[in-house]
C-alpha cells in the first residue's frame, strides 16, 4: 500500500488495524543523511550496535518509512525449520563438516574471548576489539595489501610536503 499526505487519513484506520493484528513488525527508515560510526565493532550487542547507529541518524531527517506487517497464518506456514537440519540434503561431506564445525567453534571461543576482554577491562585499547584472526593461508595476501595501502599513503604524504614547500618558496 502507498501512503502519501494525500491519502494518509483514508489509510490511517486500515493501517492500524493491521499493526495491531500483526505478529511480527520491521521498519525501514529513509534518512536525508547518515554519518559512519566508525567504532561498531563485530561484538556489540544488539543494544549496543542499535545504540551506535541510533547516534549517527541524529541531525537528519526521515524522508521515507516503510512498514511490513506479518502474520502468521498455521495453515499456511507450516516450513519446519528443525527438518533444515534433521533431515536436509547435505552439502559437504564428513570431512569438509568437521572443518566448519572446527572453525565455527574458533569464532565463538574467540567471540567468548573478546567479551570477556570487554566486561572484565575497559581500559583495553579499542583497536584489539577490532581484532579478527586471519587465516594463515591469507595473511601474505594481507600484508601484502597492508604494504601497498600505506606506499600510497606515503606517497599522497610526500606529493603533499612536495606541494606545501613549493607554495611556500613561491615556486
Amino acid at each position: 500500500m502507498e501512503v502519501t499526505k494525500q491519502n494518509f487519513k483514508d489509510c490511517l484506520v486500515e493501517i492500524t488495524k493491521d499493526i495491531e493484528e500483526a505478529h511480527f513488525i520491521s521498519i525501514d527508515t529513509e534518512f536525508t543523511g547518515l554519518t559512519s560510526e566508525r567504532n561498531i565493532l563485530p561484538f556489540d550487542t544488539s543494544e549496543e550496535y542499535y545504540e551506535k547507529l541510533f547516534r549517527s541518524t541524529k541531525g537528519f531527517i526521515i524522508v521515507q518509512l516503510g512498514i511490513s506487517l506479518f502474520k502468521k497464518d498455521p495453515a499456511e506456514n507450516v516450513f519446519d525449520f528443525n527438518k533444515l537440519f534433521s533431515s536436509g540434503v547435505g552439502v559437504c561431506n564428513e570431512k569438509q563438516e568437521e572443518k566448519l564445525r572446527q572453525e565455527v567453534k574458533e569464532r565463538q571461543e574467540f567471540r567468548q574471548e573478546q567479551i570477556k576482554i570487554r566486561t572484565s577491562d575497559e581500559q583495553v585499547d579499542t583497536s584489539s576489539r577490532n581484532f579478527l584472526p586471519v587465516p594463515e593461508n591469507e595473511k601474505e595476501l594481507i600484508d601484502n595489501a597492508k604494504e601497498k595501502i600505506q606506499q600510497v599513503i606515503d606517497i599522497k604524504f610526500l606529493r603533499q610536503n612536495l606541494r606545501n614547500s613549493m607554495v611556500s618558496k613561491g615556486n
